[in-house]
C-alpha cells in the first residue's frame, strides 16, 4: 500500500469503492454457480430472447466473456459486478425479490433475491458520490452496517457449498490501510463503469408491461404494454407466454384472450393452466426486437374441498349429509353431479331427494338391492373440481376364533363386518351339517357373554361340550339387503384322562406302594380329581389311621401300609376330568400265585421251575416232601445229592430230583409266601406241571376244602374225569370256547403291551 497520507473521508472512499468493486462480486459469482453451472452458461443465454435480443441484451464485450460455444468454459471470476447481476436477473428466476427485480427491497424483505437487489443499491448510491472522493463518517458506517448486515444472510445462504468467508473477507478490507494510488485506482475504475452505465441508456425504443400478477381463478387478468421512445405507427407489440423452458406467442383473437389490444392483453377466466411467464415484444419488422420485463401470473384459488360427510339410516331411507366449502381468495362451487357406479344418475321421481347444488343432503327413499352401488358427488369451481364416493351393498361379515376348542373350556367367536349403510341387525346360527342352519338364542346361560351388537357381533360357549361340535355362521343385514359370513366348524377337543399303573414292594416297612400315573394328551382336559377304590369301593384315605397315603392329583399313588391279609381284594385307581372319568388296570392283592414248570434232563433228572406272580412281592419260597407214607412235608434239604442244583430263591425257586423214580415215591410242593398269606403248588407223578392248590392263611375257612383227609385234590386228574364225561358235541363246544377265550385274551395282552410301550416311552 501507498503512504498513508489520505484524510478520514478519502480512506471511507476508497474502502468503500473498493468493496463495491473488488467484494460485491464474490458472493454474486457463488449464487450464479450455484444456479447456473459454467458448462450449462452457453445454453441458457442461447435460449434467453431477453440477453440474446431483448431489452437486457447483452454486449458484444460482455458476450465475449460469458458467451463461449463447448468445450470451451466461461471464467465467472472475471465477470463484473453489473455482468453477474444481468445473468442472475434473467437465468434464476428461482431468486425473484419479493418486490421484484429493480425494486427496493422492505425491510422485512429477507430472501436471498432481495438481498441481490441490496448490492445493486448499494451501488447506486455510491454512485451519487461519484464527483467526491470523500465519505463522512456517518454515511461510511451506515453504508457499511448495512453491507455487513446482507452479507451476514448471503453467507448463511451459500456456506453449505461455498468456501469464502465474506464477513472475514470484508473485515480485512475495513482494516486496510489506503494511500493516493489506491484513491486514483479506484477512482478510475468508477469512472469507467459509470461511463458503462450511461452508454447503456441510449435512446432507444423500451416497452414495460404491467398489471396484477395474481388473480383468482375465474376472474380476468390485464396486462398493459407501456411504450418508450417509439413511434407506434413504426412498431408492432406482440405478447408472449412461456411455461417452464416452452415460449408460445399468444393469439389475441382466441376467445380465452377477448378484449385484448395492442398494448392490452386480457385473460378472461383466469385458471390454474394460466400460471406463467408473460412478456411483450416490440418489434419494427427488422430483426431488432425489444422484449419487455416479465410478469409472472399467478392463479389465486383452490378446488372445493368436502369437510362433512356422514351416512344416516331411517325406517325408510338413506341419506349422504355432507358440505363442502372453498378457501379465502377461490372462487365459488358453480356445479354439483351425482352419479352412480360412474354414470349420470337416473333421478326416477320420488327415488332420490337432495343432490343440488349447496342442498347439502342426498337421499334414497325405500333402498333395495337395486340401489347397491358407488355413488359420487363432483363439485366444480373455477380451479377445477372434487369428488367423494361411497359404496352401498350388502354388509361383509367374517368370523374366526382363537380358541381350541376344548372340551370344558370357554370358546370365543369373533367376527369382523364392515357395512355402508351401517348394520341394522345380526344374528348367530349353527347347523349340524353345514347346509341348514338355524338361529341361536344368545341369552341362554350356556351363551353367556355373547353380543349381537352391530360394531362387534360376539358368540361366547361358557363351558363348550361335545354337542357344540357344529358349524357357525353370521346373519348380517343393512338397508341393502342381507348376508351370510364364512361358516365355521368348531371342532371339540378333549377327552378322559389316561392311566397306566404299576406297584412296588417295601419289604422293610411292609408296605406295598401302588403307582398310578395320570397323563394327558395335546388338549385334553386338566385332571380335577383322583381316587382309589377296593373291590369297587372308594377308600377313605383321611380317616384311615395312617394305613393309607392321600392320593392327589400331583401324585396319584396309594401307598398302603402293615399290609396283612384284610388288604386282600382288587384296587383300582380312578381319574377324572371335565370330559369324563377312566379307571386304570385292577390290581389285585392276594396270596401268591404259583406255576410249575417241568423239565426232563438227558440225564433222567428232573428239574421244575417255580413261576410265581404275587402283588405284594412274594418274601419267602420254601420247597417241601415226604414219603407217600408220611403225614408231615418237611423242607427239601438243597445240599442233598438226590437234590443238587435244588434251590428256594427268588423269583424262581428250583427243585432238582435226581432219580426220576423219587417223584413216584415221595410227594414235593412249594410253599410261596407275601404280606397277604401262603399259596402251596403240589408236584404229583402224573403231571408235567401240577395245578395249584392254594393253602390260605390260619382262619380262612376256604382253605379247608384243601386239607388233606384222605387224599390231596389233584386238578389235573379233575380235568381228565371231566373231560372224559362230556359227550363229542359238547366236548367240541368246549374246546371252540375256550379258543376264543383265548384269542380274546391273547388279543388283550398284546393291546395292553403296546400300551404299556408307548407309555414308557411318553414318560422316558
Amino acid at each position: 500500500m501507498a503512504s498513508n497520507d489520505l484524510s478520514k473521508a478519502e480512506q471511507n472512499f476508497t474502502c468503500f469503492t473498493k468493496a463495491c468493486i473488488d467484494f460485491i462480486k464474490l458472493p454474486l459469482i457463488d449464487i450464479l454457480t450455484d444456479c447456473v453451472k459454467p458448462v450449462d452458461l452457453y445454453v441458457k443465454i442461447k435460449c434467453s430472447s431477453v440477453l440474446m435480443n431483448g431489452k437486457n441484451k447483452l454486449r458484444p464485450d460482455q458476450l465475449k466473456l460469458c458467451f463461449h460455444p463447448p468445450p470451451l468454459l466461461p471464467d465467472y471470476s472475471k465477470f463484473d459486478v453489473t455482468l453477474l447481476n444481468t445473468l442472475i436477473r434473467n437465468l434464476c428466476p428461482s431468486l425473484k425479490p419479493t418486490q421484484g427485480w429493480g425494486s427496493a427491497p422492505n425491510n422485512t424483505d429477507t430472501n436471498i433475491g432481495d438481498d441481490i437487489e441490496r448490492l445493486r443499491l448499494f451501488r447506486n448510491n455510491f454512485y451519487a458520490h461519484a464527483d467526491s472522493t470523500e465519505i463522512s463518517d456517518s454515511d461510511f458506517n451506515n453504508l457499511w452496517k448495512n453491507l455487513q448486515s446482507v452479507i451476514q444472510r448471503i453467507e448463511t445462504y451459500t456456506k453449505t457449498w461455498s468456501t469464502t468467508n465474506y464477513e472475514q473477507e470484508l473485515t480485512r478490507i475495513k482494516g486496510c490501510r489506503f494511500g493516493y494510488d489506491d484513491r486514483d485506482k479506484y477512482k478510475l475504475l468508477l469512472e469507467a463503469t459509470l461511463n458503462v452505465s450511461k452508454s447503456e441508456k441510449l435512446d432507444e425504443p423500451d416497452i414495460l408491461i404491467t398489471g396484477e400478477d395474481r388473480v383468482v381463478c375465474g376472474d380476468s387478468a390485464r396486462f398493459d404494454a407501456e411504450v418508450k421512445r417509439a413511434q407506434l405507427s413504426e412498431w408492432s407489440i406482440t405478447w408472449q407466454k412461456k411455461t417452464d423452458d416452452i415460449t408460445i406467442k399468444i393469439n389475441t383473437s382466441d376467445k380465452k384472450y377477448k378484449g385484448s389490444s395492442r398494448r392490452q392483453l386480457v385473460i378472461q377466466s383466469v385458471c390454474k393452466d394460466d400460471e406463467a411467464e408473460y412478456q411483450a415484444i416490440l418489434s419494427n419488422g427488422s430483426k431488432l426486437n425489444i422484449i419487455s420485463n416479465i410478469i409472472y401470473l399467478q392463479a389465486l384459488g383452490e378446488r372445493p374441498v368436502f369437510d362433512v360427510w356422514d351416512i344416516v339410516t331411517d325406517d325408510g331411507a338413506i341419506t349422504i349429509e355432507y358440505r363442502y366449502k372453498v378457501s379465502e381468495h377461490s372462487p365459488q362451487v358453480y356445479q354439483e353431479e351425482w352419479t352412480k357406479n360412474r354414470e349420470a344418475l337416473n333421478r326416477t321421481p320420488f327415488k332420490y331427494l337432495g343432490g343440488q347444488l349447496y342442498s347439502n343432503y342426498f337421499t334414497i327413499k325405500s333402498p333395495t338391492l337395486d340401489d347397491k352401488g358407488t355413488y359420487s358427488c363432483t363439485v366444480t369451481n373455477a380451479v377445477g373440481s372434487a369428488s367423494k364416493d361411497v359404496k352401498f351393498d350388502v354388509p361383509f361379515a367374517h368370523i374366526s376364533t382363537e380358541s381350541k376348542g376344548v372340551f370344558g373350556s370357554m370358546t370365543i367367536l369373533k367376527s369382523e363386518v364392515k357395512s355402508c349403510p351401517k348394520l341394522e341387525g345380526v344374528e348367530w346360527q349353527c347347523s349340524s351339517d353345514g347346509n341348514k342352519f338355524f338361529r341361536i338364542d344368545i341369552s341362554t346361560p350356556h351363551y353367556h357373554g355373547s353380543k349381537q351388537l352391530a360394531e362387534s357381533p360376539l358368540l361366547v360357549i361358557s363351558k363348550t361340550t361335545f354337542e357344540d361340535r357344529l358349524h357357525y355362521r353370521l346373519r348380517v343385514m343393512n338397508k341393502i339387503g342381507r348376508s351370510f359370513s364364512n361358516i365355521l366348524y368348531l371342532d371339540v377337543k378333549g377327552s378322559p384322562p389316561n392311566i397306566t399303573t404299576s406297584h412296588e414292594t417295601y419289604f422293610e416297612k411292609h408296605s406295598v406302594k401302588l403307582i398310578g400315573k395320570v397323563f394327558l394328551y395335546d388338549n385334553c382336559n386338566a385332571t380335577t380329581d383322583v381316587f382309589w377304590t377296593k373291590n369297587g369301593n372308594e377308600i377313605d384315605t383321611l380317616n384311615s389311621g395312617g394305613k393309607y397315603s392321600k392320593a392327589s392329583i400331583d401324585d396319584s399313588s396309594l401307598t398302603i401300609s402293615d399290609v396283612n391279609e384284610h388288604d386282600a381284594g382288587s384296587y383300582q385307581l380312578t381319574a377324572t376330568n371335565d370330559v369324563g372319568s377312566t379307571q386304570s388296570d385292577v390290581i389285585v392283592l392276594a396270596i401268591p400265585e404259583v406255576c410249575v414248570k417241568r423239565l426232563e434232563n438227558c440225564d433222567g433228572c428232573l428239574v421244575f421251575t417255580a413261576l410265581i406272580q404275587s402283588i405284594p412281592a412274594a418274601y419267602h419260597a420254601q420247597w417241601k416232601v415226604k414219603g407217600k407214607d408220611d403225614d408231615t412235608f418237611k423242607p427239601v434239604d438243597v445240599n442233598a445229592k438226590e437234590y443238587n442244583g435244588t434251590s428256594n430263591s427268588l423269583p424262581h425257586p428250583v427243585l432238582v430230583v435226581k432219580q426220576k423214580e423219587e417223584i413216584q415215591k415221595q410227594h414235593f410242593y412249594i410253599q410261596v409266601d407275601n404280606f397277604v398269606g401262603s399259596s402251596k403248588t403240589e408236584i404229583s407223578e402224573n403231571a408235567e406241571i401240577l395245578s395249584e392248590t392254594a393253602f390260605k392263611t390260619e382262619g380262612d375257612n376256604s382253605s379247608n376244602i384243601f386239607n388233606k383227609n384222605g387224599s390231596t385234590i389233584r386238578f389235573n386228574e379233575l380235568r381228565r374225569q371231566i373231560i372224559k364225561g362230556l359227550k363229542q358235541s359238547d366236548l367240541q363246544e368246549l374246546k371252540d370256547s375256550l379258543e376264543e377265550k383265548l384269542q380274546f385274551y391273547r388279543q388283550n395282552f398284546l393291546i395292553k403291551k403296546r400300551l404299556k410301550t408307548e407309555t414308557a416311552k411318553k414318560f422316558n
